[in-house]
Protein backbone atom coordinates (compact mmCIF):
# COMPACT_ATOMS: atom_id res chain seq x y z
CA UNK A 1 0.00 0.00 0.00
CA UNK A 2 1.14 3.75 -0.34
CA UNK A 3 0.67 6.34 1.24
CA UNK A 4 -2.77 8.05 -0.41
CA UNK A 5 -2.85 12.05 -1.66
CA UNK A 6 -5.88 12.40 1.11
CA UNK A 7 -2.97 11.57 3.81
CA UNK A 8 -0.02 13.49 2.56
CA UNK A 9 -2.21 16.60 2.26
CA UNK A 10 -3.33 15.79 6.34
CA UNK A 11 0.47 15.63 6.86
CA UNK A 12 0.76 18.75 5.35
CA UNK A 13 -1.16 20.94 6.55
CA UNK A 14 -1.41 19.29 10.27
CA UNK A 15 2.48 19.99 9.93
CA UNK A 16 2.05 24.07 8.32
CA UNK A 17 4.48 22.53 5.61
CA UNK A 18 7.39 23.14 7.75
CA UNK A 19 9.84 20.00 8.97
CA UNK A 20 8.61 18.27 12.73
CA UNK A 21 12.17 18.32 13.57
CA UNK A 22 13.49 22.23 12.69
CA UNK A 23 10.80 24.04 11.84
CA UNK A 24 11.92 25.03 8.53
CA UNK A 25 9.71 25.44 6.14
CA UNK A 26 10.18 22.77 3.26
CA UNK A 27 9.63 24.62 0.34
CA UNK A 28 11.91 27.11 -1.43
CA UNK A 29 10.82 30.33 -3.26
CA UNK A 30 10.50 29.94 -7.26
CA UNK A 31 11.69 32.32 -9.14
CA UNK A 32 10.42 34.15 -12.61
CA UNK A 33 11.42 31.25 -14.35
CA UNK A 34 10.89 28.26 -12.08
CA UNK A 35 8.76 26.97 -9.69
CA UNK A 36 9.24 26.53 -6.00
CA UNK A 37 11.08 23.23 -5.07
CA UNK A 38 9.65 21.45 -2.58
CA UNK A 39 11.83 18.98 -0.13
CA UNK A 40 9.68 18.55 2.10
CA UNK A 41 9.41 14.31 2.71
CA UNK A 42 7.10 12.07 4.57
CA UNK A 43 8.72 9.68 7.05
CA UNK A 44 7.33 6.60 8.29
CA UNK A 45 7.97 6.56 12.37
CA UNK A 46 7.30 2.98 12.07
CA UNK A 47 8.92 1.58 8.96
CA UNK A 48 7.01 0.21 6.37
CA UNK A 49 9.51 -2.69 5.49
CA UNK A 50 10.79 -5.38 8.24
CA UNK A 51 14.20 -4.15 7.73
CA UNK A 52 13.69 -0.76 7.76
CA UNK A 53 14.58 1.47 10.77
CA UNK A 54 12.18 1.72 13.48
CA UNK A 55 10.29 -1.74 11.99
CA UNK A 56 7.70 -3.77 13.73
CA UNK A 57 4.33 -3.88 15.70
CA UNK A 58 2.31 -1.71 13.67
CA UNK A 59 -0.65 -3.99 11.30
CA UNK A 60 -0.33 -3.22 6.90
CA UNK A 61 -3.65 -1.04 7.51
CA UNK A 62 -1.91 1.74 9.48
CA UNK A 63 1.92 1.69 8.03
CA UNK A 64 0.81 4.61 5.73
CA UNK A 65 -1.76 6.25 8.51
CA UNK A 66 -1.38 10.30 8.96
CA UNK A 67 -0.63 8.90 12.82
CA UNK A 68 2.48 7.42 11.36
CA UNK A 69 3.97 9.83 9.57
CA UNK A 70 5.45 13.07 10.17
CA UNK A 71 6.92 15.62 7.52
CA UNK A 72 10.52 16.14 7.23
CA UNK A 73 13.35 18.16 5.69
CA UNK A 74 15.57 16.03 3.53
CA UNK A 75 18.58 16.50 5.73
CA UNK A 76 16.31 15.57 9.00
CA UNK A 77 14.54 12.51 7.11
CA UNK A 78 17.65 10.85 6.35
CA UNK A 79 18.63 11.83 10.11
CA UNK A 80 16.33 10.13 11.51
CA UNK A 81 16.36 7.15 9.46
CA UNK A 82 20.07 6.65 10.26
CA UNK A 83 20.28 7.76 14.15
CA UNK A 84 17.40 5.00 14.94
CA UNK A 85 18.87 4.78 18.56
CA UNK A 86 18.22 8.45 18.97
CA UNK A 87 15.40 8.76 17.08
CA UNK A 88 13.33 5.53 18.39
CA UNK A 89 9.63 5.23 17.78
CA UNK A 90 8.78 7.14 20.76
CA UNK A 91 11.07 10.02 19.96
CA UNK A 92 10.18 10.18 16.42
CA UNK A 93 6.58 10.42 17.48
CA UNK A 94 7.01 13.04 19.75
CA UNK A 95 8.94 15.21 16.95
CA UNK A 96 4.90 15.40 15.51
CA UNK A 97 3.33 16.34 18.17
CA UNK A 98 3.96 19.92 18.56
CA UNK A 99 3.35 20.92 14.79
CA UNK A 100 0.04 19.17 14.81
CA UNK A 101 -1.41 20.52 18.25
CA UNK A 102 0.18 23.86 16.82
CA UNK A 103 -1.97 23.40 13.45
CA UNK A 104 -5.08 21.50 14.07
CA UNK A 105 -8.44 23.36 13.01
CA UNK A 106 -10.75 24.90 15.41
CA UNK A 107 -13.39 22.98 16.87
Amino acid sequence: MAISERTRKIIWVESGGRCAICQRQVLTPGSETDDPSIFGEECHIIARGASGPRAGGLGDELIDHHSNLLLLCSEHHKQIDDQVATFTVKGAAKCGEAPRRLHQPPR
